[in-house]
């Protein structure tokens, strides 16, 4: 039997990052709400389709937007569903992608026992400045934080995100960041070149 893996986008978030191009928006309980119930909807859709029931499904990923600006239990609810509906495999990968001002422990610790196994960290930086200048809306404090509670919630596999080539930013600066990465032992790092995409803050500031 063939295997597959699932991508459910939430696109919502605390607010639009200075390089971010995705279609996202800001998050609106109605209609968060709303689009909730049309993923379970869509979930059953696509369950009852003979393509997929030849597939094993070996990975779920929860990507965005921001899913953790949602409450645990939606997110719970939702691998729930997907483990009914398409039989995901019980040691599946099963990813949801966090912004650190939007996590705790106790959130952390819901999720983990929900099912979801791997955290996604959108850091990007281990720079104060170059997160003002993103857009991130949290600090490296923050995100020191998050990971910590992260391993303390349970998380053996946590991945970091950062992107490099930002604004003003010297190798020193870049070799500062990547260190303090490596000095939290993630199980995994994934390193982008910022990329001015048009419709950006970034693109619109020349």
């Amino acid at each position: 039997m063939k295997t597959a893996g699932i991508y459910i986008d939430f696109p919502f978030c605390i607010a639009r990052c200075a390089f971010c191009a995705f279609n996202i928006q800001g998050y609106r309980e109605e209609m968060a709400k709303r689009y909730e119930t049309a993923l379970h909807h869509e979930i059953t859709l696509h369950a009852g389709m003979k393509r997929l029931q030849d597939r094993r499904i070996v990975s779920l990923y929860l990507g965005g937007g921001t899913p953790t600006r949602y409450p645990a239990k939606t997110l719970t609810q939702i691998v729930q569903a997907c483990h009914e509906g398409f039989g995901v495999q019980a040691d599946a990968e099963v990813t949801v992608e966090a912004h650190p001002a939007t996590i705790n422990k106790a959130y952390l610790k819901e999720i983990r026992e929900g099912g979801i196994n791997r955290l996604s960290m959108g850091v990007q930086s281990f720079s104060d400045d170059q997160l003002t200048k993103l857009g991130r809306r949290h600090t490296v404090d923050e995100a020191l934080l998050a990971f910590d509670a992260a391993r303390e919630a349970g998380f053996d596999r946590i991945g970091i995100d950062l992107i490099y080539g930002l604004p003003d930013q010297g190798m020193d600066d870049w070799e500062k960041t990547l260190q303090k990465a490596i000095d939290l032992d993630p199980e995994h790092l994934s390193i982008y070149s910022l990329s001015i995409e048009e419709g950006t803050a970034f693109h619109k500031q020349g």
